[in-house]
């Protein structure tokens, strides 16, 4: 990322950006340094950081609610393949990976008893 476009970003989205950890090294040192140079005051720092927690209080509820298992919910696909997107996208890739092992299994069980049950009615 280009020095001159991080001085353009505003005092949130520069936060925000220091809290992502999926930045590679040379756009993480930008937003470092010109976090210094800004010298935000520790107040605002707080009111940064609160008004991140509440940005993704909503959906970090959201994932740690009891959500379906993938095994045995295997044919609502299309909410498994949000809810690992909003892993993957919130980093949690752990999470994402095991949901979708979890989720694979659960669609192999479903289709070998579909594949079982038109075997067992041709005859």
């Amino acid at each position: 990322m280009d020095t001159t476009k991080v001085k353009l970003l505003n005092n949130y989205q520069l936060y925000q950006m220091s809290k992502n950890k999926s930045l590679d090294d040379a756009t993480q040192q930008k937003v470092y340094q010109e976090f210094l140079i800004r010298n935000i005051s520790t107040i605002e720092q707080k009111e940064l950081e609160r008004r991140y927690q509440e940005t993704f209080a909503e959906t970090n509820k959201e994932l740690d609610a009891a959500a379906w298992d993938p095994f045995f919910t295997a044919f609502a696909w299309k909410k498994h393949f949000r809810h690992i997107a909003l892993l993957q996208a919130l980093t949690r890739n752990k999470e994402a990976k095991a949901y979708q092992l979890r989720f694979y299994l659960g669609m192999l069980v479903y289709m070998l008893l579909f594949i079982l049950l038109l075997v067992f009615f041709r005859k």
